[in-house]
């Protein structure tokens, strides 16, 4: 694949700090980790959001049109809309899952929104990733695992959140939501449905010394992708 940062330095205006800027834009849609925002618990509040959200994607989708050449805006697009079509859920006409998931948001936005120790460990085990010299296949398959992995990680979590707990399966979807297109695009039967990442041999493990730290896994996979020589869903 193309060097991003070449693209990126060929464009003046496109400069790490504007990277940087919208790595936090995208934690912030993404309403997770200690740079989300938190989410509406009240209609006053979901106007407010729903208006947020409309600026911060024509921001970050504007930085990708710009800053990137087209094959990496294709990939950057998809994990942009799992994101966005996830968070608008709140922002589309009032379903029975809408008022259910509005019900949770005072208990996710005291206990869970600004832990990110799932998310954190998906990317610093992806992150560890991107020095390795190995095949781009088995790459894939070891990221997609991470996701499995934070997937539990999340669900182990919410088991000891008592007002959360038995209605986690409800916040368990919204995360997958937000993974969601990428998921399906890069993992094929490396999932949460299947025993391929307990087949995997474990990857090597490397010092995250000198990397490059993210706000947002969007960044850290479109950081990975740049080490690949070629793109390919790993089913085998």
């Amino acid at each position: 694949m193309p060097n991003l940062r070449v693209q990126q330095q060929n464009k003046t205006h496109c400069s790490d700090r504007y990277m940087r800027r919208t790595d936090r834009n995208v934690a912030k849609l993404m309403g997770l980790g200690p740079h989300g925002r938190l989410f509406p618990e009240n209609q006053q509040q979901l106007k407010a959001y729903c208006r947020e959200t409309s600026q911060l994607v024509e921001k970050i989708e504007g930085f990708m049109k710009n800053c990137y050449p087209k094959e990496v805006q294709d990939m950057a697009n998809l994990m942009i809309y799992s994101v966005k079509s996830n968070v608008r859920l709140f922002c589309r006409k009032k379903t029975k899952k809408l008022i259910k998931l509005m019900e949770q948001t005072p208990c996710i936005n005291r206990e869970i929104v600004r832990d990110d120790v799932c998310l954190k460990k998906f990317s610093n085990d992806t992150l560890a990733l991107i020095p390795w010299k190995g095949d781009d296949q088995t790459k894939m398959k070891h990221v997609c695992c991470n996701y499995v992995a934070s997937m539990q990680c999340a669900d182990d979590y919410m088991e000891n959140v008592p007002c959360i707990r038995n209605n986690k399966g409800l916040m368990m979807d919204f995360i997958r939501g937000i993974f969601g297109s990428v998921v399906d695009v890069m993992c094929g039967e490396y999932n949460e449905y299947t025993n391929k990442c307990k087949e995997l041999s474990p990857a090597p493990q490397f010092k995250l010394e000198n990397r490059r730290t993210y706000e947002s896994f969007i960044f850290v996979l479109l950081d990975l992708f740049d080490t690949l020589n070629t793109f390919s869903i790993p089913n085998a």
